[in-house]
């Protein structure tokens, strides 16, 4: 959360982003998921707004890592799909893209 606040005072939308992502991801392995999705839609809205392809995938990935804490597979494949989309458009990521489909396969 510090990093997503030292972010956001620096005006770097991809940091903050990324950051939110981690920390919704963490607080849903602790039970918290009300919390969770609360601060992975922050993420999400702060992703889409950088154009950044990695920075949104992983908006979109923690939201689906999330619901699929929660057992919500159809929900958490919604969103897995939506950042697998963002990065099937570049051709950096290839690793990402093999962990959306691992994530995919298990919902």
């Amino acid at each position: 959360m510090k990093a997503a606040s030292l972010a956001e005072k620096k005006g770097d939308l991809g940091i903050q982003a990324a950051s939110l992502s981690k920390a919704a991801v963490s607080l849903a392995n602790t039970g918290k998921f009300s919390e969770a999705m609360a601060l992975a839609k922050k993420g999400i809205s702060i992703a889409d707004s950088s154009k950044q392809p990695l920075n949104i995938y992983q908006g979109y990935s923690s939201m689906g890592s999330i619901l699929k804490l929660q057992k919500k597979y159809a929900e958490a494949i919604t969103f897995y799909e939506k950042g697998f989309t963002t990065l099937n458009k570049t051709d950096a990521y290839e690793i990402d893209i093999g962990h959306t489909y691992k994530e995919l396969s298990k919902c």
